[in-house]
């Protein structure tokens, strides 16, 4: 069952076009990485013809990622041209 987080999305959406780092900040396991996927999906619908790269880092294929030269270099070598948003889920170890 999805469910839409209206009252965090409203406070979000103004940001959507500004050319800013957006961080979600939180306590574990409260919903950041669903949030962050609903926010992907308003934003692909806004803007049908960009170019999305989401990283998930609890998933194998981005272990390849761990310094900022990595994303960098990554990041490069996914971006299309025309407008690309960076969506990244990290995981935070303790």
């Amino acid at each position: 069952m999805n469910i839409i987080r209206e009252q965090y999305l409203k406070k979000i959406r103004p940001y959507y076009n500004k050319q800013l780092i957006k961080a979600i900040t939180g306590q574990r396991r409260v919903g950041k990485s669903f949030i962050l996927r609903q926010i992907k999906d308003e934003l692909q619908i806004l803007n049908p013809k960009a170019n999305f790269l989401f990283i998930d880092k609890e998933k194998h294929e981005f272990e390849i990622i761990s310094t900022h030269t990595e994303l960098i270099k990554w990041v490069k070598s996914n971006t299309k041209k025309g407008k690309n948003f960076l969506l990244i889920d990290e995981i935070q170890e303790i």
